[in-house]
């Protein structure tokens, strides 16, 4: 079974989650998706 952990930070594993959180303006003058990474530990 895969593991679902894809980063380590000081010895504890963490998997990343990449969510949607709105719009915004690129340096294009371009509405672009805004996402952020969350980090949870397993």
């Amino acid at each position: 079974m895969a593991s679902k952990t894809n980063c380590t930070i000081h010895g504890k594993d963490y998997y990343r989650i990449k969510r949607k959180i709105g719009k915004k303006l690129n340096s294009k003058g371009v509405w672009v998706d805004d996402y952020k990474t969350i980090l949870r530990q397993e």
